[in-house]
């Protein structure tokens, strides 16, 4: 990028925001514009400019983030300009918007590209006082978010057609085709809560802002029993948070309202994913549960947006921002910590939990056999938690409230438990000895470091975290291969029992970081004093369609880099079983959407 001689105004009145980092436009100004540096949406650190990555944030809240961070810089300026949180623009993109913005003279509207995609909000400053509704922009439909907006701001919203290329698959990171239905609807049906609501035209303005700002915001979030957990967790964390209330699975709320947070928790009857017969994507799901929804609220969905296997956060850590607040890395895996002495009760006893939300995440059965023998040799009295197939020599036990639960852990020296909800409250709420089982899951994406109480356990295995489910896509098979061997599981039960040892560290596979494409992953640049090139609208028409010739080849060079890059580390298994599931989820997903009309 050049520098180029520009005229600069004294006192710019539009503030632009954006994940731009990877353009490395620094803080500038160009004409009447206000250029902010860029933010970025980070797998690792989140501080300065860089957002955390989460999973359960839609594209809505990222842009919410950039406007909070934004702070005092809204109060001097008459607009804000906003680059849709969604899409990894370009150079081009970005100047191309700003040339449309500077001959816009009205009160709002969104830069639209090709297909009704949104590539930039344009509001007046003031408009983003109501910046929790904001939440709510789909972020994928400029139609969807123009009525919305329209209902939100009470005022006119207009479209200004760039006519460039914005493709599902130009996404900075966020789930493509399906996966943006919960946002779009969450708008549409917003909308139409707005305007049965708020009143006329001739209603007066403060009846109407009253009506609005009384509506509840809840946040959609059903399933599972971890991450319900998790999501409590972090809801107790959060002082202020953007949502009035959460919802959570029936089944589930007595864990939730363990937890005397801020937010609220309320309840829905649905099926649960990946659960019995029914075996929906989390989109899919939300589709079919939203129309049981009640009429009279808003809702955000806040279930998979974004894939969790690139970042280092904790899942406590992804819900924190989602609700509002910024990580606090309270909780991370793999801490070193001194085994405090303990006094282990006269008749040893543990409890084994084998079960897990896929077949990957479950121990081996062989294994599971091995040790139970290995346990019963040295005098332990065995307990299996919700046995599917009965192990000779062990007892089963079942559950079926949390006091219940709660009364059985405490009759027992420890828990053996894969990544799943038994472990996970054992460790974090009960702080009873748990002994965590890694497979193809991180340890820093849900276990913890409470003392010499918990210990993660498993082989280091650079392929994790993996996307497999019932298959090893590395190996072979239908066994993870990361999971550690019955006696290094006894060992350490024996070093936890007795104190006799520090708990060590074991060995991690790389952080899940590492892992994130590179066009995802790019580092907070540092600032340039060179600025942005004005550009007039007759260029922008001019060049537009050049665009899309490039666009294509840029798509096809990311994604071939990318297929090599996995073959050399992880082998022809893995790349093309990627390159599989990204197909899959672009064209059949895509394909299923046209074919219901959305």
């Amino acid at each position: 990028m050049s520098a180029y001689q520009i005229c600069i105004e004294p006192t710019p009145s539009t503030l632009v925001l954006g994940t731009y980092a990877h353009l490395g436009i620094a803080e500038s100004q160009v004409g009447s514009f206000r250029i902010h540096p860029g933010f970025s949406i980070a797998q690792s650190a989140a501080t300065g400019l860089a957002m955390p990555d989460s999973f359960v944030s839609s594209p809505g809240r990222y842009l919410v983030e950039m406007l909070a961070r934004a702070g005092q810089q809204l109060s001097s300026v008459q607009r804000v300009l906003v680059f849709n949180p969604r899409f990894r623009l370009t150079e081009f993109s970005v100047r191309a918007c700003l040339a449309h913005a500077k001959e816009y003279s009205g009160n709002a509207a969104i830069l639209s590209a090709r297909r009704d995609v949104p590539m930039a909000y344009l509001l007046d400053a003031t408009h983003t006082r109501c910046r929790r509704l904001l939440l709510l922009l789909s972020c994928s439909s400029t139609s969807i978010d123009q009525a919305f907006l329209a209902a939100a701001l009470f005022t006119s919203v207009d479209q200004l057609e760039l006519g460039l290329p914005l493709l599902d698959s130009m996404t900075d990171g966020f789930l493509p085709a399906a996966y943006r239905r919960p946002m779009e609807w969450c708008a549409r049906h917003a909308t139409k809560v707005l305007q049965t609501s708020c009143g006329t035209a001739d209603t007066p303005l403060a009846e109407r802002a009253a009506a609005r700002d009384a509506l509840l915001i809840k946040a959609f979030f059903t399933h599972h029993a971890g991450d319900v957990l998790f999501m409590a967790i972090a809801s107790r964390d959060a002082g202020s948070p953007y949502y009035d209330e959460i919802i959570v699975h029936d089944n589930y709320l007595p864990i939730a309202r363990r937890f005397n947070g801020e937010t609220a928790f309320s309840s829905i009857r649905c099926p649960v994913p990946f659960r019995g017969d029914y075996h929906k994507e989390d989109c899919e799901h939300f589709m079919d549960v939203a129309k049981t929804l009640p009429g009279t609220a808003l809702y955000a969905y806040c279930r998979t947006t974004r894939n969790y296997n690139f970042t280092d956060f904790h899942y406590i850590d992804h819900f924190r921002f989602c609700l509002g607040i910024m990580p606090s890395g309270v909780v991370h895996a793999a801490a070193a910590v001194r085994a405090v002495k303990q006094k282990p009760s006269p008749s040893l006893s543990a409890l084994l939990h084998f079960d897990a939300g896929w077949p990957l995440k479950i121990y081996p059965s062989a294994d599971q056999k091995e040790l139970v023998a290995l346990l019963l040799g040295l005098g332990f009295r065995v307990t299996t938690l919700d046995a599917k197939i009965p192990i000779t020599g062990a007892e089963s036990v079942r559950f079926n409230t949390l006091d219940a639960f709660d009364d059985l852990l405490a009759s027992f020296d420890v828990l053996v438990g894969m990544d799943s909800f038994p472990a996970h409250y054992a460790a974090l709420t009960r702080k009873c000895r748990t002994v965590h089982l890694f497979s193809s899951t991180h340890p820093v994406h849900s276990a913890c470091n409470i003392g010499a109480n918990h210990i993660s356990l498993q082989r280091g295995e650079v392929c994790c975290p993996c996307l497999g489910w019932d298959k090893c896509i590395r190996y072979g098979g239908t066994n993870c291969h990361n999971f550690s061997s019955p006696e290094t599981i006894v060992a350490s039960i024996q070093q936890m029992l007795t104190g006799e040892s520090s708990v060590r560290d074991q060995a991690l596979p790389p952080p899940p970081s590492s892992k994130c494409p590179r066009h995802f992953n790019t580092p907070q640049l540092s600032a340039s004093p060179i600025p942005i090139r004005p550009m007039s609208l007759g260029t922008v028409r001019i060049l537009s369609p050049w665009q899309w010739i490039l666009a294509l080849p840029r798509l096809a060079l990311m994604l071939g880099r990318e297929f090599f890059i996995t073959l050399r580390r992880d082998g022809i298994r893995k790349a093309s079983y990627l390159s599989f599931a990204f197909l899959r989820r672009h064209l059949a997903m895509s394909r299923r959407t046209w074919s219901n009309g959305d």
